[in-house]
């Protein structure tokens, strides 16, 4: 059997997929009972690069050898395979009196020395004949004469027929296909001799055109001297090469181990007839089309949306300057914000444009300027359908995550596949801990955004693993972190509340027994401390937006019990407590999270935070810190809320106090400038009270 993936030229019957058996048979039969004893024609077989000639050839040559092999013999030509003229005469005359003496037994041996007597020709005819070998060419031109009278005589007794079959005329040069017509053309009336020629009409015609300097008429003409019987080669119809295409796609599932939905394969279909149709036009492309399918799917199976993938390579392989032209334009067609396709850590909506719809269309039309018009239409419709079609496709070409995929048939070194997310899902707690911290490691922005993602319509076992591994994960990731901690917290919290969220939705039928599935107050004891209070203030968050949804929907359930809350409070204060009271410098000094944790402690053991801090302001180089944690910028001391926010920690005086003794021995520049701010900013507030207490003294005596 023949490789298709090879796009090799069929040979057998069976292999026949664009009914080309009846044509070649037909024409073989012709070539068998023609009368060739005073002459025999030359044929031509026309038809593109790719529509399948040299198939016909072969199934001639079957038909030939097996129906007719007692009439004719065959002389298989490839002029391509020759280095220069002088070699391809010297073998084309050797080939063709050796089958020519087959076709005798009385003549075998005759034409072995017409072939010696034509030798000192061949030279000749490949040098070209010079003007300095004028009179010698005269001699070998009566010399070529006596030989064809003498092959003319001793073919008109053949017993057979010799059929010279030659391929690939238009794949030589334009000096070749000349040197070649010419050797046809003086032994094309040999009797009992018929040439078989299979070449691209147009392509050759416009060769010997441009060698005379003339047009493509001149071109034809000079072919019509030649090829007294010329055949183009029947069309394909669209619709069988459309059919061959969809045989080769699923081909290349199977040969990829990928089930399309019935849902895809028919907008594959649909993507493919309106998209890529027009511009199929000949076997070998149909055939390169599936080899590109068969290459590519296996590569991102599971990574990609199969039907765009199947449509991307289409253009590729049949429109490959409007595929280069989306290659390079990533910004152009992709779509702007996504947050179906990357859901966002931050708050609030995202709109979903696409970048500039005139830049895609005029870069659509430079790159299809020299393509047919209803072809052109065709690669615009393939692109509408592919990039600006609405709602997108969850792993669509037109996704910025998806996009580079399709053409590096590869996921990058800082990507997260879906297929490793996907595995994620489906392992136990232990195994899913080390899992994402790989992958955090790799990429923690897209991890954290994907298990976002999955979390709308994960399992609630999913759901409880995963925030359960990343938990267990998060001392790890909470110090090679380089997002925020809040992002962290912030998916933490949604992994834990869904499955509460969920619980609820099944227990409707019983409003007066709050569900709560996963112990809330234990993440907080779980999770490093800074995680843990950003995690108390996700929930909190999220379960207000509870309460407002509840009471829109006049439902009495509740997402978070409130001995789930004092709970959690309880399990940070005593850590919190703890951890200050090991080190204050550790508290102070080295926590990035000072200020957070410092106000999280007043509001959740606000005696045990005010006892530590009286007790903290004794010692000097407390102070300086103190500061710094209390208030990230300390020059923000000229608002009004700071100073209520520091004075909700401490009294402002005693904190004075300890400032100016601390200051009297400070040397390093940046303590002293953070007290120098302090204390100025405490002159500035008394005097600031000072005169509101005068101006409201004035009002009160005018009054």
């Amino acid at each position: 059997m023949t490789n298709r993936q090879l796009g090799d030229p069929v040979v057998h019957k069976d292999d026949d997929a664009f009914n080309r058996w009846p044509f070649s048979q037909r024409l073989a039969r012709m070539i068998a009972t023609f009368d060739a004893r005073e002459g025999a024609p030359v044929i031509g077989i026309y038809g593109k690069w790719g529509s399948g000639k040299t198939s016909v050839l072969n199934f001639l040559k079957k038909v030939l050898e097996t129906e007719h092999a007692d009439q004719v013999v065959l002389l298989s030509f490839n002029p391509w395979l020759f280095k220069d003229n002088e070699t391809l005469l010297k073998r084309f005359f050797e080939e063709l009196f050796f089958v020519m003496g087959r076709s005798s037994q009385s003549t075998r041996e005759q034409f072995g020395h017409m072939l010696a007597e034509f030798g000192g020709v061949l030279g000749f005819l490949a040098s070209g004949a010079g003007t300095a070998t004028k009179e010698l060419g005269k001699a070998f031109l009566k010399t070529i004469e006596e030989v064809r009278d003498d092959v003319r005589e001793a073919m008109q007794t053949a017993d057979k027929k010799v059929v010279v079959l030659i391929d690939d005329l238009d794949r030589l040069d334009r000096d070749e296909i000349l040197q070649l017509l010419k050797i046809v053309r003086l032994t094309a009336n040999f009797p009992n001799v018929i040439y078989l020629l299979a070449f691209d009409d147009e392509m050759v015609g416009r060769a010997v055109a441009q060698k005379f300097g003339s047009d493509g008429d001149a071109g034809r003409q000079f072919l019509e001297k030649i090829v007294q019987y010329p055949y183009t080669l029947p069309a394909v119809p669209r619709e069988r090469l459309m059919t061959f295409v969809e045989q080769q796609a699923i081909a290349a599932l199977d040969h990829a181990g990928v089930t399309l939905p019935d849902d895809d394969w028919l907008r594959f279909k649909t993507l493919a007839r309106d998209g890529l149709a027009r511009r199929l036009t000949t076997p070998r492309q149909a055939i390169r089309y599936g080899n590109a399918l068969r290459f590519a799917l296996p590569m991102l199976k599971g990574e990609v949306d199969v039907a765009d993938q199947m449509s991307i390579e289409g253009l590729r392989v049949l429109y490959p300057e409007l595929y280069a032209v989306v290659r390079d334009n990533k910004r152009v067609f992709a779509v702007e914000d996504d947050p179906e396709g990357y859901p966002s850590l931050d708050a609030g909506p995202k709109r979903r444009t696409l970048y500039d719809k005139d830049g895609i269309d005029a870069r659509i039309e430079a790159a299809l300027h020299s393509v047919a018009p209803d072809e052109a239409d065709s690669a615009r419709t393939l692109i509408a359908a592919l990039f600006k079609t609405m709602p997108l496709r969850p792993q669509g070409i037109a996704r910025p995550r998806y996009f580079d995929r399709y053409f590096s048939y590869g996921i990058a070194a800082d990507e997260i596949g879906d297929l490793e997310l996907e595995e994620l899902l489906h392992v136990s707690t232990g195994e899913a801990v080390q899992r994402i911290k790989t992958l955090y490691a790799r990429n923690p922005r897209e991890l954290l955004q994907l298990l976002l993602k999955r979390a709308d319509n994960a399992s609630m076992q999913t759901l409880l693993t995963l925030a359960q591994a990343l938990i267990g994960a998060s001392p790890h990731l909470d110090e090679t972190s380089q997002i925020r901690p809040r992002d962290l917290a912030y998916v933490i919290a949604q992994l834990v509340l869904r499955p509460n969220a969920l619980a609820q939705s099944w227990a409707e039928d019983h409003p007066a027994r709050p569900v709560e599935i996963y112990e809330i107050w234990k993440v907080g004891q779980d999770l490093p401390l800074s995680l843990a209070l950003y995690f108390r203030e996700a929930i909190h968050r999220a379960a207000a937006e509870h309460e407002r949804d509840r009471n829109r929907r006049q439902r009495s359930d509740t997402l978070i019990r409130e001995e789930s809350w004092r709970a959690l409070d309880k399990a940070l204060a005593s850590r919190l407590a703890d951890e200050a009271k090991l080190d204050w410098r550790v508290m102070l000094r080295e926590r990035a999270d000072a200020p957070p944790l410092m106000f999280e402690w007043g509001r959740l053991d606000r005696p045990a935070q005010r006892a530590w801090l009286a007790a903290l302001l004794t010692e000097p180089d407390a102070v300086a810190p103190f500061l710094r944690a209390s208030v990230a910028d300390v020059s923000a001391l000229s608002l009004s809320f700071v100073w209520e926010e520091l004075g909700s920690l401490i009294d402002i005086d005693t904190l004075k106090k300890a400032a100016r003794h601390a200051g009297e021995s400070v040397t390093d520049p940046e303590t002293g400038n953070i007290i120098r701010t302090f204390l100025m900013g405490c002159d500035e507030r008394n005097a600031r009270a000072a005169r509101a207490s005068a101006r409201d003294t004035n009002e009160a005596e005018s009054s």
